[in-house]
């Protein structure tokens, strides 16, 4: 059920989207561990954008996607795919899916029939014309054509729809993914190219920090130190208030938390360090090893203990992984969610991080709310993206065990129990 309105952002950032496409370096053909026991199809996994598995056996055939291994390579060259020209066929009439999915189909068999909108079809001519100006005149360059995700939106019929809202929140066309029953956050159908991973699916944050089998190893050091590696609104909070839980409530708990130790910004764990050692924000930004040895000491009454980094903080993975025995690197699978949830922070002020928080901060009931997707959208999951790949790299190559989990699988038993209270 696409609307003109609906598509509105798609057009006036296709360009930003196809600049950032074509400007993208790709990563060179490899056959991670973690691939063959993935369950999504190999005809998907031979084509993820990070090529993680590109160099499979099992993607030796027609599955496997070539495409531009060097950012600047402008020789290089490899099978176009281009997309087929708009069409009505016969059986577009009597297909059961509704005309909002039909009218989209990539393989567009049915995008010029009356029933589907003149904006869709500008939509679709704009992809094309977008594609052939891409590709140079001299070489046809590997390029998949990529769907501009609809924005977010919350349409009337949405309330009196008899699907449940658990399948209403997640519709490909997200008709209804920015009504409040859908403020639970969910995984949507454009994050289908989200980086694989061996992730741990746990809802206990000892089974995150705690190397398996053992009750005080961690990162295979006894008492061993951790770093959580994530983004904001991405729920660490809640993840390194659960860890200040293990074994115990405080004084006798097993592992300790000093969550953003590397932020120096106000009310953070970073600007109380500074302060407390008198030092100044510059040497802070020249010691950040100093800071995280001196605190490491200061909490010697726990076992095992650890912090978290954003990308937002001015130090990167690679500079203080040394420090650590064991790399979490904690995601927001649904990065549109954490995009859109960013955007009504900054807008609001609301930054609470649970239910109970927000119902008590006036900020939070603002009626600015963000649910569309802004041009600074592409950007910020490549910035995502880039942040995560970096920091794994980085994890890897100082040979600390790695943990990947995705906020949604940790934190889905407290949202189902909100939903269960939010019925009664």
């Amino acid at each position: 059920m696409l609307l003109g309105g609906t598509l509105a952002v798609g057009f006036t950032s296709l360009n930003a989207r196809w600049d950032l496409a074509l400007n993208t370096p790709q990563s060179p053909d490899a056959c991670e561990p973690f691939c063959a026991s993935h369950e999504k199809p190999w005809a998907v996994k031979c084509g993820w954008d990070g090529r993680w598995c590109s160099a499979c056996d099992e993607c030796a055939g027609g599955d496997r996607v070539e495409r531009l291994s060097q950012q600047n390579s402008t020789a290089a060259a490899a099978t176009a795919m281009i997309p087929r020209p708009d069409a009505c066929l016969t059986f577009c009439a009597t297909h059961e899916k509704s005309w909002s999915e039909k009218c989209v189909w990539d393989e567009r068999e049915c995008s010029a029939c009356d029933e589907c909108t003149s904006d869709i079809r500008t939509y679709n001519e704009q992809l094309s014309q977008q594609d052939s100006r891409a590709a140079p005149a001299t070489t046809t360059t590997a390029r998949t054509v990529v769907a501009v995700p609809p924005p977010d939106a919350c349409l009337a019929f949405c309330v009196s729809h008899e699907k449940s809202w658990s399948e209403k929140c997640v519709w490909d066309e997200r008709e209804c993914s920015a009504c409040d029953e859908c403020a639970t956050p969910v995984s949507y159908a454009d994050e289908q190219h989200q980086a694989p991973s061996s992730s741990t699916e746990t809802h206990d944050a000892a089974a995150i920090i705690v190397d398996e089998g053992t009750s005080r190893s961690v990162g295979g050091v006894e008492c061993g130190s951790y770093l959580i590696v994530s983004m904001q609104r991405s729920g660490t909070t809640t993840l390194c208030s659960d860890i200040l839980q293990i074994g115990g409530t405080w004084p006798r708990t097993l592992m300790g938390s000093a969550f953003e130790l590397l932020n120096f910004g106000g009310l953070q764990r970073g600007h109380k360090f500074l302060a407390q050692h008198n030092k100044s924000d510059e040497w802070g930004k020249a010691h950040p090893r100093e800071i995280i040895r001196t605190s490491r000491r200061e909490g010697a009454q726990t076992c095992g203990w650890g912090f978290k980094l954003f990308d937002t903080h001015p130090f990167d993975v690679s500079q203080i992984v040394d420090e650590v025995d064991l790399c979490v690197l904690y995601r927001r699978r649904n990065t549109t969610a954490q995009y859109l949830s960013l955007k009504t922070a900054l807008a609001t002020g609301c930054w609470a991080t649970t239910p109970e928080q927000q119902a008590l901060d006036p900020r939070c009931q603002s009626s600015d709310k963000v649910t569309q997707l802004g041009d600074d959208w592409p950007a910020f999951k490549a910035k995502a993206d880039g942040w995560y790949n970096a920091s794994r790299e980085a994890c890897r190559a100082a040979g600390k065990p790695t943990r990947e989990v995705h906020m949604e699988d940790y934190l889905e038993p407290r949202w189902q129990e909100d939903r269960l209270h939010a019925a009664l």
